[in-house]
């Protein structure tokens, strides 16, 4: 009887401070959540996702830890050894620390549409929070960290002769993402007089297409400090567009039987749609196409989201040089 009492009081705390922090918890991340949404796609979403993530692991941690301190196993009751406590803490806040860290690289590699590179850095980002985690544990508990030490020390010279000439480049990729917000597709003049529409982005470079059909690879570390002009959703970048686009069309590489790779717009949107396209195309603001035709400006993104989604287009950019060029052929 006795060992099932103290079988079933540490299970019991257990169970009621995990439900208990979990209820408290969750009313504070409703409380958050609202204004999150309100942040739209920014790296304070991409840091409650990652705080929200741990929330779990936080909680079963220090339920754990109330357990055992009611447990006769632990020395005693109420007689925890005395750095589980801080052992615990180090492991939730390092979890926590992973798992925003991921979120942001999730948000980042988004913003520069790198998949592949954001997966490899989130392995990179485990794998140091588990070596720094180890670390600080094995500190806790006065065990030998030297070994360890030396290894982190290698591995850290080791990435700093690796990225020293590309390092600035890394730098100014997550800058960019993070603040400018760059897209692919943007028609854009730098200060020294390129002008053109962005093909690509990495974390070295920034391609950038101009209207002679010249591919210009600026690296992240330079284009940072340009004065950009960007023509976002005016006149001004369709044009720009455009002209790339049909000195395309009549480039030298292009075989004369190629088939045209845009889709056919009227085929696929719907007339409300098509007429939408054709305002954008124009550089009409939501405002402005809700006043032209009398629906509201939430309808107004309801059907750029739409068109998106439809033509299988990244930006509202696109929906313009796309109208654009379609019905200067139809013409």
């Amino acid at each position: 009887m006795r060992i099932l009492v103290e079988l079933v009081v540490p299970i019991a705390v257990f169970i009621f401070s995990a439900v208990a922090l979990w209820l408290l918890l969750r009313f504070a991340l409703d409380k958050i959540e609202p204004w999150t949404k309100k942040q739209t796609a920014t790296p304070f979403t991409s840091i409650y996702s990652g705080i929200r993530r741990s929330a779990i692991i936080i909680v079963l941690l220090i339920s754990a830890y109330a357990g055992l301190l009611v447990s006769p196993w632990s020395g005693g009751w109420g007689q925890a050894p005395p750095n589980t406590l801080l052992s615990l803490t180090i492991i939730a806040v390092m979890l926590t620390a992973l798992n925003i860290l991921q979120s942001l690289a999730g948000f980042l590699g988004g913003r520069l549409n790198l998949p592949g590179a954001t997966r490899a850095i989130r392995v990179a980002l485990f794998i140091v929070i588990v070596i720094v985690t180890v670390l600080l544990l094995l500190l806790v508990w006065g065990a030998e960290t030297n070994p360890l030490l030396i290894f982190i020390a290698v591995i850290s010279i080791l990435l700093v002769l690796a990225l020293r000439d590309t390092g600035p480049d890394y730098a100014a990729a997550l800058q960019l993402a993070m603040w400018q917000h760059i897209r692919v597709g943007e028609s854009i003049k730098l200060q020294n007089g390129l002008q053109g529409i962005i093909s690509k982005l990495n974390w070295q470079n920034v391609e950038i297409l101009t209207p002679d059909s010249q591919c210009v690879i600026v690296p992240n570390s330079r284009f940072i400090k340009e004065v950009l002009t960007r023509f976002i959703d005016s006149p001004e970048q369709v044009k720009t567009s455009i002209e790339f686009l049909e000195k395309q069309s009549h480039s030298p590489s292009r075989e004369p039987d190629q088939p045209e790779t845009y889709p056919d717009i009227a085929a696929i949107l719907s007339k409300r749609e098509l007429e939408i396209a054709e305002l954008v195309s124009k550089g009409a603001t939501n405002k402005e196409l809700a006043s032209q035709l009398f629906i509201s400006e939430h309808t107004v993104k309801v059907h750029i989201k739409n068109i998106l989604q439809k033509l299988e287009l990244k930006n509202r950019q696109q929906i313009a040089v796309l109208a654009a060029t379609q019905s200067k052929k139809a013409r």
